[in-house]
Order: structure tokens, then C-alpha cells, then sequence
């Protein structure tokens, strides 16, 4: 995904976050942004159309930039959870077999796309502008196909269905000037812009 704006004056990494044991589950009750705000990641349990999405309501009315990772259940988590992080967080939590560290990668989509595509971002847009266009309509429809959709408005009919078909997703948002745009991306999709982790 593209470079999202850093504004804190310091990387905050999970790990660090975990040895303050700063990355607890969260729920509706707590003071979510307040605590986003301070950590630079928080974790929220259920499904991304309840809490998550008023969370993410809240943060486009304070033109927060943010990245949000929709997650279902798993071997640790007994329920589905989304994990909310600013620009200057870097998730480090995962030590791949070179000894790096990788961020938790979302899961492929469990449906079929109708079409199978397989494109880096660059022949994508190319091949359909509209994916990063002022997109209000057929969003479901485009990111079954290319695994990404851009859009200048949150999008709560997306996030549902994707939430109903179970399906894990990441999405991104940037504030520029004025207007606020918002980038879905499914497991399996290929970015070849610069990514700003």
C-alpha cells in the first residue's frame, strides 16, 4: 500500500508494546481512540461492523490516518478481532526462518473470485482505473476480482459482506488536505508501490 504520513515523534514496534503488556484485547467499553492514540496499535474484540467499525467512524471524524486488519477466529483468538495501528507502528512479532521478523499476514479470501486475475497493483490499475477511483458502488464485485478496491468513503456495505463472508482483509486510510480516501486489500494481492512499514 502506499506511504501513509508518520506523525509521532517515535516508531513504537509491538514487541516493545507486548514487554509493557500493552496489547491486550480491548473492548467496546474502553476508550478506544484515546488508547490507539497513545499505543499506536490496539487490538478490538468481534466482528469489524460493530465496535471496530464505530472505531473506524470516530477516527475518519478526527482525520486519523490508521491501518486496520480484520481477523476471524484462530488457535488464539476464540472470537473474530480486528488489530488497529497508526503509521508510525511497526508490527514485529513474527521471526520468519531467516531470523527477521514479519508482520501476521490476514488470510486468502475462503470464496472463489468470479474472475481470477493474477496482477501486481501497477497492471491492475492500469487494466481498471476505477479501482482507485471515487468508487461507491460494486466494491464487493471489484475486490472479489483484483483482491483491492479504493474508495473516498468508508464503505460500511464493504466492510459488512466482508464480514459476513468471514473474510479477513486489511484496509488502509490516508488523509490528504481536505478528503480522506480508503484502501481494501485482500491476502494474495500483489502492491508494488513502496510500502511504508
Amino acid at each position: 500500500m502506499r506511504k501513509q504520513s508518520v506523525r509521532a515523534p517515535r516508531v513504537v514496534r509491538y514487541t516493545e508494546l507486548k514487554e509493557q503488556g500493552l496489547v491486550e484485547m480491548l473492548h467496546e467499553g474502553d476508550d478506544l481512540i484515546r488508547l490507539l492514540q497513545e499505543r499506536g496499535f490496539i487490538c478490538v474484540e468481534g466482528k469489524v461492523t460493530f465496535a471496530p467499525y464505530r472505531l473506524m467512524l470516530e477516527l475518519e471524524e478526527e482525520r486519523i490516518e490508521y491501518q486496520v486488519k480484520s481477523f476471524g477466529v484462530d488457535d488464539v483468538h476464540v472470537n473474530p478481532h480486528s488489530e488497529f495501528s497508526l503509521p508510525h507502528f511497526i508490527d514485529d512479532r513474527i521471526i520468519n526462518v531467516d531470523g527477521f521478523r514479519e508482520p501476521r499476514r490476514i488470510k486468502p479470501p475462503n470464496f472463489v473470485p468470479r474472475n481470477i486475475f493474477d496482477m501486481t497493483f501497477s497492471e491492475a490499475s492500469a487494466y481498471t482505473p476505477f479501482l482507485t477511483e471515487d468508487n461507491k458502488k460494486g466494491l464487493l464485485q471489484m475486490i472479489r476480482n483484483f483482491g483491492f478496491v479504493g474508495t473516498n468513503h468508508l464503505s460500511y456495505r464493504l466492510v459488512h459482506n466482508l464480514n459476513l463472508r468471514k473474510t479477513e482483509f486489511m484496509m488502509r486510510s490516508y488523509v490528504d488536505h481536505e478528503s480522506i480516501s480508503y484502501e481494501f486489500q485482500l491476502e494474495g494481492f500483489i502492491d508494488d508501490r513502496e510500502d511504508s512499514d
